[in-house]
């Protein structure tokens, strides 16, 4: 029923498939799934697994699969080793298709489209009868479940977002998940080329997208540049990249982005709306087989997740918890038994008397991350306790904070420990943070409950009201101004490797006129300090030791570039370094000289995450050698020695005044350093 709706309407689709490598058209697309399909039925496969990246043979033994009539099992890339063998396992499949053979595989054969290694199987799990594909979860424990689904499940889901969005004039989609994602393979796939629209694949890692949670957004702009989509579908961590690029003008071919997976945040929605993106949200889970509700256009309402799609109904519980009806999933691997006829969602919802639906959050502990991934806190909890010294565990998070734990140890090698808990995990469910303490969970604070389980809200409040650092209330309250500078065209171009020996000599000899001031602006800062403020002074005279003469190695740099040194040294500043110089002077000697440290933060902070990297990148493209970025390579490393020394003096300031002094300079700095990277020339 699917494969032939399907075939009908890429017989006559001119280019179905783009990847970097090849042009398909749908009549190529339908012979090279008819002969794997031969190829699986010769083998006797009756439940396939496909372990692949976004390419042509993900979409081809797809289409094969459904041609042949197997149940299909993609497999995610961003599992774990262990969590893709149990997915083998427990789906008790007998052949995977994947680029190379499994070690466990009892024969091989090669394909056009890989390799198929045919698996030995002992007495399966029953499937329910119709089960077309199995999709599992992405870990809300440690073993992610199979949700079983029918051809009719997804057709019905296709043809619900073909009316929504068939208006739009796509003619283009990128994939941006992977296909192993229910909601890009139905809604990335199928649905284009429903539409008659071309899909353009790109492997994951060429997209920036490294495993789950890994992003590289310099990457992902220019492959959005270079191609050009119409449409795309993003989870919260994404919408970002999109707002940049937009902001930048660097993509603008738009028509429908559909947003999914996760609260994104009222500010970005805000933003995305005054930017004219075409952004609408939706809300689905997998056992309604995806998309259960979606905005559309000319009745989009930002902050809710739109009307319900017409395959389905929706009602809420009395506790206001989601109910879905109409397209439910055919079971869960293993689990026996007919399905409700009102599917609980665990999540809570408002419905407005026009039918537009609003999420307002789980109603267990799930946290959904900004790559669109559930994890259960009880999982990674039940993991820590494990390890030796560490007694309780609670684990918190959500799409905005990552993931996030506080275990009661008296361990002190908690960076350590960190590191080797995360290597174990999928980068999804990798902890941020973890802190300690050796205060136990207890009955009495209504932490615990008599049984001795976690009472999370009690636990989350006692975490609120901790006192937070200086340094990361530093980190935390200037984030916003640090995308301020982050976003500027030149920082955004050379990450693309779009450099000009011009423009970067024009940001040499910026550098050169607010780095000649550091030392200087160090003295005035130490001779303004109170005597209650003598051990500051002792660290701004070691800083001070460190960062002398290196205005000089810029001039070096310069010269070694091909530039003129000496007209550098006796050039004057642009507007906006004069600028960022002056508002610093003044704040040392009329405001608190404390308020330096916010220029250091923003100069060090900057060039922890951009010198080096930077550097390489205007090396390569320049082909100049490396005493012509001295200053870069040297401030990259030297600045990253720095921000631990720089933490802990941070961590030392208790007046309020004086981080509010702190933290004011540096969300100003941000913003004048920023300008003063928007004064570089961008012509050719």
């Amino acid at each position: 029923m699917l494969y032939e709706v399907l075939a009908e309407a890429l017989a006559v689709n001119p280019c179905a498939l783009v990847t970097p490598a090849q042009k398909l058209s749908g009549a190529q697309l339908l012979a090279a799934a008819e002969e794997l399909a031969a190829t699986l039925a010769g083998a006797g496969v009756r439940r396939l697994g496909l372990l692949m990246d976004n390419e042509a043979a993900w979409t081809i033994a797809d289409l094969a699969a459904l041609k042949a009539g197997l149940v299909l099992v993609p497999i995610p890339g961003f599992f774990s080793r262990a969590q893709q063998l149990h997915v083998i396992a427990d789906a008790g499949l007998d052949a995977v298709l994947a680029p190379v053979a499994l070690p466990m595989a009892s024969q091989t054969l090669a394909t056009g489209q890989g390799t198929l290694s045919l698996l030995a199987v002992d007495a399966p799990q029953t499937l329910p009868a119709g089960t077309a594909k199995i999709t599992y979860t992405s870990g809300t424990t440690g073993n992610p479940k199979g949700v079983c689904l029918s051809e009719a499940n997804m057709l019905a889901v296709c043809r619900s977002l073909l009316w929504v969005t068939g208006q739009q004039g796509v003619e283009r989609h990128l994939c941006l998940l992977p296909l192993a994602v229910l909601l890009e393979n139905l809604g990335g796939l199928y649905v284009p080329w429903l539409a008659g629209a071309s899909v353009t694949l790109v492997p994951m890692a060429e997209l920036g997208v490294k495993g789950a949670s890994g992003l590289d957004p310099a990457q992902m702009l220019s492959t959005l540049t270079r191609y050009q989509p119409h449409s795309l579908i993003l989870v919260p961590a994404l919408l970002p990249v999109i707002l940049a690029g937009k902001a930048q003008g660097l993509a603008d071919s738009y028509r429908f982005l559909a947003l999914g997976g996760g609260k994104t945040a009222q500010a970005q929605l805000e933003q995305a709306q005054a930017l004219g993106l075409p952004l609408y949200e939706g809300y689905g889970l997998s056992e309604a087989c995806s998309v259960v509700a979606l905005n559309i256009p000319g009745a989009n309402k930002p902050g809710t997740v739109g009307q319900v799609l017409p395959h389905v109904e929706v009602r809420l519980a009395e506790d206001g918890e989601v109910q879905v009806r109409g397209n439910s999933f055919l079971g869960y691997l293993g689990e026996e038994g007919d399905q409700p006829q009102w599917l609980a969602t665990g999540d809570l919802g408002a419905l407005a008397e026009d039918g537009t639906l609003t999420i307002l959050g789980r109603k267990k502990a799930t946290i959904v991350t900004a790559m669109g991934r559930n994890v259960a806190p009880e999982w990674l909890e039940a993991e820590l306790c494990a390890l030796p010294g560490i007694a309780q565990a609670f684990v918190y998070g959500s799409e905005s904070q990552g993931l996030h734990a506080l275990v009661v140890t008296g361990r002190e090698d908690l960076a350590t420990l960190k590191e080797g808990f995360n290597q174990g995990l999928p980068d999804y469910a990798r902890l941020d943070s973890l802190s300690g303490t050796n205060e136990p969970f207890s009955i009495e604070r209504q932490e615990l409950t008599a049984n001795g389980r976690l009472r999370r809200q009690a636990l989350a409040q006692r975490i609120k009201e901790s006192p937070m650092g200086f340094f990361d209330r530093l980190k935390t309250e200037t984030q916003a101004a640090q995308q301020y500078l982050l976003s500027a065209p030149a920082i955004l171009a050379c990450q693309q490797g779009d450099v000009t020996l011009p423009r970067y000599l024009a940001f040499l000899n910026n550098a050169y006129h607010h780095v000649k001031h550091t030392v200087p602006l160090m003295m005035a800062c130490g001779t303004r300090l109170g005597d209650d403020k003598e051990w500051l002074r002792g660290a701004i005279a070691e800083y001070i030791e460190e960062e002398y003469g290196h205005h000089e190695w810029i001039l070096d740099d310069i010269a070694a570039a091909g530039g003129d040194r000496e007209q550098a040294r006796l050039s004057k500043a642009n507007f906006e370094t004069e600028l960022m110089v002056a508002y610093a002077y003044d704040s040392v000697n009329r405001g608190n000289p404390v308020s330096l440290f916010g220029m250091v933060w923003v100069l060090e902070g900057t060039s922890v995450n951009l010198a080096t990297p930077m550097a390489d990148l205007i090396r390569a493209k320049l082909s100049l050698g490396k005493g012509a970025c001295r200053y870069l390579y040297s401030h990259g490393s030297l600045d990253l020695e720095h921000i631990d020394f720089f933490e802990s003096l941070m961590n030392r300031i208790e007046d309020k005044a004086d981080q509010d002094a702190i933290i004011h300079m540096a969300n100003r700095m941000y913003r004048l350093y920023g300008d003063m990277f928007r004064s570089l020339p961008m012509e050719a």
